[in-house]
C-alpha cells in the first residue's frame, strides 16, 4: 500500500469531534482566507511526516479509544492526493 503525507497525527483527540477520534492534520494549503487569520499558521513549519497507509490503518483498528477519523489542516482539500488515498 502506498504513503501519505501528513503534518501531524492525534490518536486520541477529545476536542474535535463528539467522540474520541484520530485526527489527521494535511499538508497543504493555499491560504485563501489569509495566513494571518489562520488558526494553523503554527502547522505550517511542522516537518511532513510519510507514513504508509497500512500502518495508518493498522493505528486507527488497534486502537480501543477512537471511533472516528478527523481530517484537518492545514486543509484537507489542498492535499487532494492524500485525501484520496486515504479514502
Amino acid at each position: 500500500m502506498s504513503e501519505i503525507i501528513l503534518k501531524g497525527i492525534i490518536d486520541e483527540d477529545f476536542v474535535n469531534y463528539r467522540v474520541p477520534s484520530m485526527t489527521l492534520m494535511f499538508p497543504n494549503c493555499t491560504f485563501k482566507c489569509g495566513f494571518s487569520y489562520c488558526q494553523n499558521s503554527s502547522i505550517v513549519d511542522s516537518e511532513n511526516i510519510h507514513i504508509n497507509l497500512d500502518s495508518l490503518c493498522k493505528r486507527y483498528i488497534n486502537n480501543t479509544i477512537s471511533e472516528a477519523i478527523v481530517c484537518q489542516g492545514l486543509e484537507p482539500l489542498d492535499s487532494w492526493v492524500e485525501l484520496y488515498n486515504l479514502i
